[in-house]
């Protein structure tokens, strides 16, 4: 997988989460279900996180998923933004309920 700014700044931003609440990556793996390799890959923009895996780590964290993406301070062009939300689709194309929420979740984010 081709790393983006948008796969970067995630992974820098839940990297700085973890840190701010002195987790290893080690500590965050076990709680969200994941090995510490997978937590590695996300936090270097190497593995961008299918859905439930962002809604695990959002609940450890104690936010909202949205709020994983708060980093505004990036540069984000447009395609890398499209590209990840292309993965995210993908990611979870062959089930329906993970497609419904993702499907409320931007519905509402919109509001449309």
């Amino acid at each position: 997988m081709k790393k983006t700014d948008f796969t970067v700044s995630l992974g820098k931003r839940i990297a700085e989460l973890r840190l701010t609440r002195k987790l290893s990556q080690e500590n965050l793996a076990e709680m969200c279900e994941m090995t510490p390799n997978a937590v590695s890959l996300i936090e270097t923009g190497n593995r961008f996180p299918r859905i439930d895996t962002l809604e695990k780590i959002s609940k450890v964290f104690g936010i909202t998923v949205n709020d994983l993406f708060d980093f505004t301070e990036c540069d984000l062009n447009i395609e890398d933004m499209q590209n990840g939300i292309a993965k995210m689709i993908e990611a979870i194309k062959d089930d329906k309920i993970k497609t419904i929420a993702l499907y409320n979740f931007l519905k509402n984010l919109i509001n449309i």
